[in-house]
């Protein structure tokens, strides 16, 4: 039914670039599969439990209803509990891998900075870094005189004149 073109990589491959990609990170995306794995078993669990209470409570099944409606609670403290870890990690762990992104970024950025010193650089920096300050001052005027719309306008342009520096 469906042609799916051969891929020239094997799935070991690709989880090993996968591995060393998420280097630095491995803890969180190993917690975060764990409990997206865990979560998913939790509510397929739900929907067991809450299929079993019913067929107890109508007498389709023997047991105890009070067995089922506790089964029912505990299953739901348990994806309770997953949510929870998992805001936590991506608030604890995603930080942190959030700022040593930032902080590979901006060793990059400073790296070519002093490059372009040591070339005798020196003057273009100046003048872009001088440029740059002309257009942010510009910019704040602009947000303080224009209305809402424009004020999108000189974001991009700001946006558009950082990125052509770095």
């Amino acid at each position: 039914m469906f042609k799916v073109p051969k891929f020239k990589y094997n799935v070991k491959t690709l989880l090993i670039w996968l591995w060393r990609a998420w280097k630095g990170n491995q803890l969180q995306a190993v917690l975060n599969a764990s409990i997206g794995l865990l979560s998913v078993g939790v509510s397929l669990a739900q929907v067991w439990a809450v299929k079993r209470a019913i067929d107890v409570a109508s007498h389709a099944v023997e047991g105890d209803i009070y067995w089922a409606v506790g089964l029912m609670g505990c299953l739901i403290l348990a994806d309770f509990a997953l949510n929870i870890s998992s805001i936590w990690i991506r608030n604890l762990l995603g930080i942190k891998a959030q700022n040593r992104m930032q902080q590979k970024m901006l060793d990059r950025i400073l790296h070519l900075l002093f490059q372009l010193l040591y070339l005798g650089k020196f003057l273009v920096l100046l003048f872009l870094y001088l440029f740059l300050v002309d257009e942010f001052f510009r910019f704040q005027v602009v947000l303080a005189q224009r209305n809402a719309d424009d004020e999108l306008a000189a974001v991009l342009k700001l946006a558009s004149l950082l990125a052509l520096v770095v």
